[in-house]
């Protein structure tokens, strides 16, 4: 995991000459936490553009896991950000995702909070 997940991040960085500053977040799927933090550092992110994992709050979904990191990351993703999603099973798919102005458009979004918290009343 260790290997592939920055491997397959990085080779998608290269292919479209981006580098960690350009990237708003990025989303990939780890349940441990020191892992998770030394990965987005070898790559060169700073702490805050890293998805939060969710496994202390979900625990292992699997292979929905990286989709709802990118819903998190959607919730206060703005036009112009980028997005990488990388999934980690029988080898690593990344993915590079541009918020476009429609965003905006959508209004009364759960995201993942409102789908997990308890129901109020």
């Amino acid at each position: 995991y260790s290997k592939f997940i920055p491997e397959a991040i990085s080779g998608l960085m290269n292919k479209y000459s981006i580098n960690p500053k350009d990237i708003a977040k990025v989303c990939y799927p780890c349940m441990y936490v020191r892992a998770h933090a030394n990965i987005g550092k070898q790559l060169g992110f700073e702490p805050d553009q890293l998805q939060e994992h969710m496994f202390t709050t979900v625990g292992l979904t699997g292979t929905a896991n990286p989709l709802m990191l990118l819903v998190a990351a959607l919730e206060d993703a703005k036009p112009g950000d980028k997005i990488i999603v990388a999934s980690y099973g029988n080898g690593s798919d990344t993915m590079l995702l541009e918020v476009t102005p429609e965003i905006k458009s959508i209004k009364g979004r759960k995201g993942c909070p409102k789908h997990l918290s308890p129901p109020s009343g």
